[in-house]
């Protein structure tokens, strides 16, 4: 998986499950300031990306994302070491 399909499936999944038009939901999108996302929101986006991915996804990894495409970079880290895991088996 690539990061522009990532981005598009975080785009789609923060416009339905947030409610936020996706016309504003950009790679550069700051996820507080432009977004308006709280601590809750942020969890909550980390839940819905742990089951569209089945893949567990630390709190930690994602405390430093400030934009979309912060998400996004830390998702395609995340899924590429996944990738990588299953092919050295």
């Amino acid at each position: 998986m690539d990061k522009e399909e990532i981005l598009y499936n975080v785009k789609d999944l923060i416009a339905d499950h947030f409610e936020i038009d996706e016309a504003l939901i950009k790679p550069e999108a700051k996820l507080v300031e432009d977004l308006d996302f709280d601590s809750i929101d942020a969890i909550e986006l980390i839940l819905q990306l742990e089951e569209k991915y089945d893949e567990k996804i630390s709190a930690d990894k994602l405390k430093s994302a400030r934009t979309i495409q912060d998400v996004v970079d830390c998702l395609y880290e995340l899924l590429r070491a996944r990738e990588e895991e299953v092919i050295a088996k």
